[in-house]
């Protein structure tokens, strides 16, 4: 795989060599430069894949490797090439700490406006680098990358890339309705799931589907209804952990939104469940470290907004405290919803 990423891109080469035979400068120092530009090219895609896996990862951010491609960006100068500078682009999104929207929203409209002179694959790797720190900002707190998000996800569907190139990753399929139904867009996520439902792995489609469903239905306030749909699921959720995780999240999320509504037996079954959510993620060792604190804060969390649901006095200072304390959480799943519930309460004192 290395060895493919370091390749001399015959394209990129031509490309050089003719344009600096152009200005009357001969074939050997074009090709020269041309080899700088492609091994400068294969270190910033090597650097994006390094920063993108640690971040999907939560592992250690590879400061070395983007060292390296800083300096060999110093030492070659600015890259001349479409490919290369897409890949800069994208490189100091990637590398430099909390980038602004603005430098998201460029980095997209660079891609999409050359994507005549960018190899499909190229094309493809890009945006998900782009879409996967914009996940991560959202999963942070940051909700005006939802927006972008959205739209990343949609010009890849004019692409067409969905379902022609192998089945849809069902994760995917989950975040394209979860960011669309966040905003509204129900109507679009009911022809995405009739469209392409039928491109999840077989193995996994009746599930997702079922899910996306149970998911929009939460997102409609049907709460009742998707707590009803997220209990089936829990029972049916494939062996991957994740989506164990998320049925227990979601079916907790439905029975509070409703919670005055409850039943005795469904009030029972809310504090059963919070209570058997924690012992299940205690006993996944498979878990990283980070993944199971951004649990354990949810459960936290989640005991204390039950608690002001239940009636507990609490005064203004405490819920700005506690959102306080969210808000600086680097791990805990669902951050956008605890806090969206903790302003509710401090606009009702």
């Amino acid at each position: 795989m290395l060895l493919s990423m370091i390749e001399l891109e015959e394209s990129l080469l031509a490309h050089r060599i003719k344009h600096h035979g152009n200005k009357g400068e001969s074939a050997f120092d074009a090709v020269h430069e041309a080899i700088d530009e492609a091994f400068l090219v294969a270190k910033l895609k090597y650097a994006c894949a390094s920063i993108n896996e640690s971040r999907i990862r939560n592992r250690e951010f590879p400061q070395k490797i983007v060292q390296d491609a800083r300096q060999l960006l110093t030492m070659f100068g600015p890259c001349t090439s479409t490919v290369g500078q897409a890949y800069a682009g994208v490189f100091d999104l990637l590398s430099l700490p909390n980038s602004q929207l603005a430098r998201f929203q460029a980095g997209f409209e660079f891609v999409a406006r050359h994507r005549t002179r960018l190899e499909t694959p190229e094309q493809l790797d890009l945006l998900n680098f782009i879409q996967n720190l914009c996940l991560r900002r959202i999963d942070l707190g940051d909700r005006t990358f939802e927006l972008i998000a959205a739209k990343l996800y949609r010009y890849l569907l004019e692409l067409d890339q969905f379902g022609n190139s192998g089945p849809i990753h069902p994760r995917t399929f989950k975040n394209i309705i979860s960011l669309h139904a966040r905003v509204q867009q129900f109507d679009f996520c009911e022809s995405f799931i009739d469209k392409y439902g039928s491109c999840l792995p077989d193995s996994d489609r009746s599930f997702v589907v079922r899910y996306g469903m149970a998911l929009l239905k939460f997102y409609r306030k049907e709460f009742k209804a998707s707590a009803q749909e997220f209990r089936v699921l829990i029972d049916e959720a494939p062996k991957d952990l994740y989506w164990g995780f998320e049925c227990r999240n979601l079916l907790m999320k439905s029975l509070f939104m409703h919670y005055h509504d409850l039943n005795m037996a469904e009030h029972d079954e809310l504090q059963r469940l919070l209570e058997s959510f924690r012992m299940y993620v205690n006993r996944n060792s498979s878990l990283s470290p980070s993944r199971k604190k951004s649990y354990y804060n949810f459960i936290h969390y989640f005991r204390i907004i039950l608690r002001f649901k239940e009636g507990e006095k609490y005064s203004p200072e405490a819920i700005q405290k506690t959102i306080g304390q969210v808000e600086k959480e680097e791990f805990i799943t669902h951050k956008n919803w605890i806090l969206d519930v903790l302003l509710e309460f401090q606009k009702s004192r």
